[in-house]
């Protein structure tokens, strides 16, 4: 069993588990539910925002974290310690610890601290965090001047006031946070995992495409927030996207199969060969039948050499 941290008095029995409820100090937590169970089965929102200032020794002990924990100190400095490695939080170096994870931290020497503590629930959150990286524990560099002490915040408004509406806002907020602390890990070059996710999503099942709104409700947010953060990064809409890669996918089979324009259209998932071939003729100036035409006089043109 490990020992306690040699400049930390050792709990004894009339002593509770954690010194949080002995310190000086304030530490205001609110949480979403308007009743228990009243969002089981949403895909991930935050469920609570702390915000806690401290001035003396102060400890406490989870053995099994229930939710996912984002960890922002406005000043001061704590330290955690997660399955023997220790992390010293500061400003500008947030700690995310998911769920499941078992966590220590203690004030240093300088005592005071203030700081943000979020916490992330959702049935779809451990495969999102699994998605963007964040299933380990992992400390960031952020600069003081991000924008996310404002956005825990916002949250932070949202929950107290506790309308139902606002759990879209909050789910939307929630997958912001998260991308964020995403696109923070250091890591090569590559399509940013956010991007990654959604073109899969939209390109995953042509035949019977998932709605946008549908899209956006398993990342955890509305189809709003979900357009704006793929506008942003793509200078496209997510139809328009779409409608991209059905074209080229028709395009493939135009040239490569033998299925007829109708049998294309369905499993491109158009509603009729009508409007697939109108949309075709706004893509590339012909229709499907002229562009297999000449992709086969293309083909035909190019002789084969003699032996």
């Amino acid at each position: 069993m490990e020992q306690p941290i040699p400049h930390l008095p050792k709990p004894d029995e009339n002593m509770p588990p954690d010194h949080l409820l002995l310190a000086p100090g304030r530490a205001m937590r609110t949480h979403f539910f308007l009743n228990p169970g009243s969002y089981e089965d949403y895909p991930l929102y935050t469920n609570g925002i702390e915000e806690a200032s401290r001035n003396s020794p102060t400890w406490y002990h989870s053995y099994h974290a229930r939710h996912g924990l984002l960890v922002w100190l406005i000043s001061g400095e704590v330290s955690y310690r997660i399955e023997k490695k220790h992390y010293l939080v500061r400003p500008g170096l947030p700690l995310f610890i998911p769920p499941g994870y078992e966590y220590y931290f203690e004030t240093t020497e300088q005592c005071g601290y203030q700081k943000f503590v979020a916490f992330f629930q959702g049935v779809n959150l451990p495969s999102i965090l699994e998605t963007l990286k964040l299933n380990q524990p992992i400390q960031l560099s952020l600069p003081q001047t991000d924008p996310l002490p404002r956005k825990l915040r916002l949250l932070r408004i949202l929950i107290r006031r506790r309308p139902p509406d606002h759990i879209m806002r909050n789910a939307g907020l929630t997958m912001e946070l998260l991308m964020t602390l995403s696109e923070a890990i250091p890591r090569p070059q590559e399509k940013s995992l956010f991007l990654r996710l959604a073109c899969e999503k939209l390109c995953g099942n042509f035949e019977h495409p998932e709605s946008i709104a549908s899209i956006a409700w398993t990342l955890g947010m509305n189809e709003r927030t979900f357009t704006r953060l793929f506008r942003a990064q793509m200078n496209q809409s997510p139809h328009r996207y779409r409608m991209q890669r059905r074209m080229e996918s028709a395009c493939e089979l135009l040239t490569r199969t033998g299925f007829s324009v109708k049998e294309i259209a369905f499993q491109l998932g158009f509603c009729n060969s009508f409007y697939f071939c109108s949309q075709f003729r706004r893509e590339f100036g012909m229709t499907p039948t002229q562009f297999r035409r000449n992709s086969g006089q293309k083909k035909n043109s190019v002789t084969t050499p003699s032996c």
